[in-house]
């Protein structure tokens, strides 16, 4: 049973090690990596991007570590990432693994958390203040 290391972007905190068989999908990948980070990662498990490997293997130092944790969510940067680095869910990991098997004292997934949204899928309070009060001021606007 391989120990993959991950990191997630965009937030502080150390490298994580998460253990799972070759013989199981990124799917399930993302449902132990949301139960090891249950207080920082809050969306679903589906909701996560898993990326594979650094490029190059690149060498995990403080440096590194430090600017993958200043990335916003939607802007990894393809500085760090595999050309075809994306873990399509339904795939197990032993298609990643086999052509690129992970190597020690590495980070092997790069985990993206969607941006926040409300638990709901439905607009905030304070989004809706913004818009009806932007509404009624173009009305007045309007008007006069």
């Amino acid at each position: 049973m391989p120990k993959l290391f991950c990191v997630v972007v965009g937030h502080e905190g150390s490298p994580f090690s998460v253990n799972i068989a070759a013989d199981e999908t990124v799917d399930d990948l993302k449902k132990k990596i949301k139960v090891e980070k249950r207080q920082s990662i809050t969306c679903d498990a589906d909701e996560l991007e898993l990326y594979h490997t650094l490029k190059g293997n690149t060498e995990v130092d403080e440096d590194v570590l430090r600017e993958l944790k200043q990335q916003g969510s939607n802007d990894l940067t393809v500085k760090y990432v595999n050309d075809i680095a994306w873990m399509n869910p339904i795939k197990l990991l032993k298609r990643y693994l086999d052509a690129n098997p992970p190597v020690e004292e590495q980070i092997h997934v790069l985990v993206v958390i969607p941006r926040e949204m409300p638990p709901t899928g439905k607009r905030s309070i304070e989004e809706l203040g913004e818009i009806v009060e932007a509404s009624v001021n173009k009305a007045f606007k309007d008007r006069d």
